[in-house]
């Protein structure tokens, strides 16, 4: 996965990757999606391949959930990115306006 994907779309290639695969008779069993799913992530998505890794007690981790997970990990950076950015286009905002209007006067 590069840096300049979306986890999203990284998802749908790797999809589309298992499902030619299969076209071709060599099937991957669940398990090994997961970890080819969890390899391929940023270095940014450590902590999650950790706790995800560490909470799966039975061994066996289900693709559906551990892409949910990712997903909700994906959800969450874009908020704190949104959250960083909102206040600093806001300061921009008045500070626009505070010297278009003296600019006015």
């Amino acid at each position: 996965m590069s840096e300049l994907t979306s986890v999203t779309n990284h998802i749908n290639n790797l999809n589309m990757l298992f499902a030619k695969l299969s076209t071709t008779n060599y099937n991957i069993v669940e398990n090994e999606h997961v970890k080819l799913l969890l390899q391929s992530l940023l270095y940014s998505y450590d902590q999650l391949f950790i706790n995800v890794t560490n909470y799966n007690i039975d061994g066996n981790l289900h693709f559906e959930d551990v892409v949910g997970a990712i997903l909700e990990e994906e959800s969450k950076r874009k908020n704190k990115v949104d959250m960083v950015e909102s206040p600093k286009q806001a300061e921009a905002l008045v500070m626009m306006r505070y010297f278009g209007e003296r600019s006015n006067n």
